[in-house]
């Protein structure tokens, strides 16, 4: 999907981008990607990647003098902006549940206590019959 998105944004910049470019755009971003994934040096490759994508395109593609290195850029800006509109969800969306959570496990946590003090509720299990059967889950007589 990224690879795609990476083939549309060329399209952004350079219209007459061949469509053989669609598969060699896929590749070209998933090595960068694997490239600055590898780089421990700086955070998230930065630097790593874009040179990979110029250097990459520069022996694939014959494409308009500097398209490859605004690519690079803002390819990255636009991963980036991704990256912080998916937190941002899953940071709203979480700090929902966050309560419920907390008030589950402060259950749990007093259920324990009382289970140590001898407190808790018989939960052995009912008796069944020799000939009972378990259907859907219940026991049928």
């Amino acid at each position: 999907m990224a690879g795609s998105a990476f083939y549309v944004l060329l399209l952004a910049l350079w219209s007459a981008a061949p469509p053989i470019a669609l598969p060699i755009c896929i590749g070209i971003y998933a090595i960068a990607w694997d490239i600055g994934f590898v780089s421990f040096i700086t955070p998230s490759g930065l630097g790593f990647r874009e040179g990979a994508i110029v250097g990459l395109f520069a022996l694939s593609l014959p494409s308009p003098l500097g398209v490859s290195a605004i690519l690079a850029v803002l390819s990255r800006l636009v991963s980036t902006a991704a990256e912080l509109v998916c937190v941002s969800i899953a940071y709203i969306s979480g700090g929902r549940q966050m309560p419920n959570l907390q008030r589950d496990q402060s259950d749990q946590t007093s259920l324990l206590e009382d289970e140590t003090r001898g407190e808790g509720t018989d939960r052995s299990l009912p008796e069944v019959s020799s000939r009972a059967r378990v259907e859907g889950g219940v026991i049928r007589d």
